[in-house]
């Protein structure tokens, strides 16, 4: 019996700071703990998934010395120089390595690292249409239920890419309208790439947990969703805690309303995929 290809799914917001890597992690650490096999590709020249895997990794070192974390941002750093030159999206790409050989196992699924050509690598993808096709491929044939793919803002080429290979676009929607009236031109290059096979638009709200009455933006989100045929995905909720977490490689609490926000997203994420 032939392997069920896994879901690629893609998170996407034309503007930075709009809680995509955020998601990445904790949604991928959702599914990972719902048992589910993980890839997750950093498309993001910056790496903070990256950092932030191979810092969940690396794990604390033992003891209390004051200097555990500069002990620790060290470790991540050499790891991460060391996967620069192997392990990342850029060589599979190009047909240098297979993707076996590119991943590293984390706490939040297996990981192809980021790598600062990957600029040079969506371009690249305009001229050649053979790189898509080979990512897809390697991808399509590895041992996943789930691949999450990251993306940087203002970034149109590697959104293009995204929306190649994904299945799923999961767009993150913060509480302004800026935000609300993007929606339409990332649904425009999502279906501009053009795939033969079905694809789904979700909507993940972004909301502020000192900003407690985003009662107007949900309405008004949920109204886009339903004539447009699109799912909205429960709330992200957004604070320092969530913040400081993520930027220092650690687990959401599980007992933590984000953490039970983001496995709710990882249940409807499957039933998307089921569906």
């Amino acid at each position: 019996m032939n392997k069920a290809a896994p879901c690629i799914i893609a998170i996407v917001n034309s503007k930075g700071g709009t809680a995509k890597t955020t998601t990445a992690i904790h949604l991928s650490d959702a599914l990972v703990r719902q048992g589910r096999r993980v890839l997750i590709v950093d498309l993001d020249e910056q790496g903070n998934l990256t950092k932030h895997a191979l810092l969940r990794r690396i794990g604390r070192p033992p003891g209390d010395s004051a200097n555990w974390s500069q002990a620790t941002s060290d470790a991540e750093h050499s790891e991460r120089e060391r996967l620069r030159a192997a392990h990342n999206i850029v060589r599979i790409a190009r047909g240098e390595a297979l993707l076996a050989d590119s991943v590293t196992p984390t706490e939040i699924g297996d990981l192809v690292a980021s790598h600062a050509d990957i600029p040079d690598l969506v371009r690249e993808v305009a001229s050649d249409p053979r790189l898509p096709a080979r990512i897809l491929t390697a991808i399509e044939s590895a041992p996943y239920d789930t691949v999450l793919i990251d993306t940087p803002g203002r970034a149109a080429f590697e959104l293009t890419l995204a929306s190649t290979l994904a299945h799923v676009l999961i767009m993150t929607v913060m509480p302004a309208d800026w935000s609300i009236e993007t929606l339409p031109v990332i649904e425009k290059a999502f279906d501009a790439a053009g795939r033969d096979k079905p694809r789904r638009f979700l909507f993940a709200p972004v909301v502020f947990a000192e900003k407690s009455n985003h009662a107007e933006f949900l309405q008004q989100l949920a109204e886009l969703a339903k004539s447009r045929g699109r799912i909205v995905l429960p709330a992200i909720p957004r604070d320092e805690n969530v913040q400081l977490r993520t930027e220092a490689g650690l687990a959401l609490s599980p007992k933590s309303h984000a953490f039970l926000r983001f496995r709710e997203m990882a249940e409807t994420i499957q039933e998307v995929q089921v569906a």
